[in-house]
């Protein structure tokens, strides 16, 4: 069997495995103001960032060119509640490239870190 530590595939395509899957899960619930009524509704929130220590240009070339083909995406990524993968639609927040420099001939990117949030459906209208 495969491990899927840090399997990632962005819309279907599988890209390189990042050093680490940093996920933060946020859980927001309804309050009531003074009048009585709820402020918010209840919903849970992804967000997935994907870490590289090192990448070579044309590994993070395949991933841009993926996250740049739409405003959303879907991510399989591991799931730290069930040990196995979830499928999470997302959008990019941001990406942050440190360091480009050349090892052994190849250009390559250093400390890079693509953070990408959970689209959130519209409860009010169940849209998405």
């Amino acid at each position: 069997m495969e491990s899927t530590k840090n399997w990632i595939e962005i819309n279907g395509i599988r890209v390189t495995e990042p050093n680490n899957v940093d996920i933060r899960i946020y859980r927001n619930s309804p309050r009531r103001d003074r009048s009585g009524k709820m402020g918010m509704e209840e919903y849970t929130c992804w967000e997935i960032t994907l870490e590289y220590e090192s990448i070579s240009d044309s590994n993070l070339e395949a991933i841009m060119t993926q996250l740049e083909s739409g405003t959303y995406h879907t991510l399989r990524h591991p799931d730290p509640q069930t040990g196995g993968s979830r499928v999470t639609e997302v959008y990019v927040d941001s990406i942050h490239m440190g360091t480009r420099y050349v090892a052994g001939g190849a250009r390559r990117w250093h400390d890079v870190s693509i953070e990408l949030v959970e689209r959130i459906k519209h409860y009010a209208t169940g849209e998405k």
